[in-house]
């Protein structure tokens, strides 16, 4: 009867998923923002090079994450961010209004990645620095 009792325990003992990434948002964020970016550039001629430079630059930053999160989880959560992307979000058809909702894109990723970065190791707090200052160069050159 002893053997039977840590048996049963174990059959019965299950295990939490692991807690998700803290890089699984940030990435998420780069997706959504790459996509913002990309339909803000073909809808408004005056912001197209800098918003085309945006969605560029955070589609590196999403793959860059997406990297490191296969590199610490070669399989993916449920809660992963391979997830399919929504439809191309709507964009205001001012262009100033356009321009600040992709400058508050900006500001809201740098933002994250400046908060992330503070309990994050050497290699992922260099990722995230990076991802901020690129983030915030580009809101201060936005035309």
């Amino acid at each position: 009867m002893l053997l039977g009792a840590p048996a049963l325990a174990a059959c019965t003992d299950r295990q939490t998923p692991p807690a998700p990434d803290p890089l699984e948002p940030v990435a998420r964020r780069a997706v959504a923002d790459a996509r913002l970016a990309a339909t803000i550039s073909n809808a408004h001629p005056s912001l197209a090079a800098a918003a085309a430079a945006v969605a560029a630059d955070r589609r590196a930053h999403a793959a860059a994450v997406r990297a490191e999160l296969r590199r610490v989880r070669p399989t993916p959560a449920p809660s992963s961010v391979a997830a399919a992307p929504p439809s191309s979000p709507p964009v205001p058809t001012d262009t100033a209004a356009a321009r600040g909702e992709l400058a508050a894109a900006l500001r809201a990723a740098q933002g994250q990645a400046a908060t992330v970065v503070e309990s994050a190791p050497g290699h992922r707090a260099g990722l995230l620095a990076s991802i901020a200052a690129c983030c915030a160069s580009h809101r201060a050159v936005l035309p």
